[in-house]
């Protein structure tokens, strides 16, 4: 194993499953990211009580026999891949269906939690809430999200470009080191970006200070972008002389919305950034990013915990 890296890919994920064909859809991008001869996919569909008929447009799944018939069309369309699928129905003891999925993922061993974005009781409500939080940064879970916006685009047959959003925090670097995992074993390309705020993009009280001391803080963020380019060169360099293709990218205005033109403007199959699972002022890179992500961008993005100072 190099620089910190992972072993291998996720022998284990969890990807619950609602009935819908939009929840589905998150199968072929969890295939891709599981060990191929020793991994395994949980669907998990938990029966609800009072179940609404139609979810998404759809027959709602209210009943055992319904569950296991969608859960085995499920299983075939993997059937032609080297993976072991468990199909996993689960009673709802309580209303909360984020812990119960939690517990579960816990229960199983599994590493990653994959899932679609959408819907009624809407994953990004909760997935970076206290839940996700402890998830996340206790657990050590990872998190694949796939939006609405992802939900018609069709995996290649293996990753080929990843998009990783960094900053220079060593903070964020766990997800530095999920992506080169996940390069060594596809042979993927890497490309490190990096998205520089504007005066005019700031907001909260960053926004309140640069109004008062515009040239000031003009200035600490031109020495920050310098410094983060340099960062990211270096860390390109260091990977490509571990034999991986990785190249930057620095770019100025809303990170949030850069990093979504940015995937949607290349043939990226996936991004790949850290998350303090915090709905709050941090998220990461830049608050609210995380969630922004798994809801508007076109790829899916699989969020790793960051590294809490002090919490080990």
């Amino acid at each position: 194993m190099k620089m910190g890296w992972h072993s291998n890919l996720y022998q284990r994920i969890l990807v619950p499953l609602d009935g819908s064909g939009a929840a589905a859809s998150i199968l072929p991008w969890a295939s891709l990211l599981t060990e191929p001869d020793n991994g395994t996919l949980i669907l998990l569909h938990i029966l609800e009580p009072d179940a609404p008929k139609t979810r998404h447009g759809e027959p709602h799944l209210t009943n055992r026999p319904a569950a296991e018939t969608y859960l085995r069309q499920c299983q075939a369309h993997l059937a032609q891949q080297s993976l072991t699928v468990k199909p996993l129905i689960i009673p709802a003891q309580s209303p909360d269906l984020p812990e119960i999925m939690t517990q579960i993922a816990l229960d199983e061993g599994a590493g990653l939690i994959a899932l679609c974005t959408h819907g009624r009781g809407d994953p990004s409500r909760w997935l970076f809430g206290s839940i996700a939080q402890q998830l996340m940064s206790s657990a050590g879970l990872d998190v694949l999200a796939l939006s609405p916006a992802g939900i018609t685009r069709k995996p290649a047959e293996k990753l080929q470009h990843l998009l990783v959003p960094l900053d220079g925090d060593r903070g964020h670097e766990p997800a530095l080191s999920r992506a080169c995992t996940l390069a060594q074993h596809t042979h993927a390309d890497l490309l490190l970006a990096y998205v520089s705020e504007t005066l005019g993009d700031l907001d909260g009280l960053e926004a309140i200070t640069a109004r008062f001391s515009p040239r000031a803080f003009d200035a600490v963020l031109v020495q920050e972008r310098e410094k983060t380019e340099r960062y990211l060169k270096a860390r390109a360099q260091e990977l490509r002389g571990h034999g991986l293709e990785a190249s930057t990218s620095i770019l100025r205005g809303d990170p949030r919305s850069r990093l979504v033109e940015l995937a949607a403007s290349g043939s990226f199959d996936l991004l790949v950034l850290a998350s303090h699972g915090h709905v709050g002022t941090d998220t990461g890179l830049v608050p609210g990013l995380a969630p922004a992500l798994s809801l508007k961008s076109p790829i899916p993005a699989l969020i790793v915990p960051a590294i809490i100072p002090g919490v080990h």
